[in-house]
């Protein structure tokens, strides 16, 4: 027979191999590095077609879910930025993270890779939100584009503002034209 301080260590020290044990929730984990993005969706390094995942966080930096945005080809992907937003919005997020894969296994990125990031922070930053990083994510090893391309998230940086005006332009064309076409299938 065991006495009642060794019944009570025994079950503390229980308690604390079954608490340890247990997954920690997505949403009690802060992300501050590229490397746990990498950890979170490792999985994607297999896919046979590039896609496109978004990491939602809150104010402390904490996982609010994660969603796959859109899957492309062997080569590409589009991202959509209304629908991106959209779902940004809709989980309340303060704070992103994007994340996709390139089946050639090279994690490089390519100037596509560039030019939608610099536009996805610019769109972001018009709402609110912060694009932290984006991250090409392979099986062993990740590329942090915040980490090797810093001057794609300073809007500071003349030649961006000059980029958000374009990107902001083009948005009222695409907007205008479309609002003409309503306009014309209507009559």
């Amino acid at each position: 027979m065991i006495g009642q301080k060794e019944a009570n260590s025994k079950f503390s020290m229980e308690f604390v191999i079954r608490v340890s044990e247990r997954p920690t929730p997505l949403n009690e984990v802060a992300i501050r590095y590229p490397r746990q993005i990498q950890a979170l969706l490792s999985n994607i390094s297999s896919y046979d077609r590039e896609a496109i995942y978004i990491v939602f966080l809150n104010s402390r930096d904490q996982v609010l879910g994660t969603e796959l945005h859109t899957i492309g080809t062997i080569n590409s992907c589009v991202a959509y930025h209304r629908e991106l937003a959209r779902s940004v919005l809709l989980k309340n997020a303060t704070s992103i993270v994007l994340a996709h894969n390139h089946p050639s296994g090279c994690l490089i990125p390519s100037s596509d890779d560039l030019c939608l990031t610099r536009e996805i922070y610019l769109m972001m930053e018009l709402i609110g939100v912060e694009l932290l990083d984006h991250v090409i994510v392979g099986e062993k090893d990740f590329y942090s584009i915040a980490e090797h391309h810093p001057e794609v998230f300073d809007s500071r940086n003349p030649w961006l503002r000059e980029q958000r005006r374009e990107i902001i332009k083009n948005q009222r064309k695409r907007r205008i034209k479309n609002e003409k076409k309503q306009a014309k299938s209507k009559r």
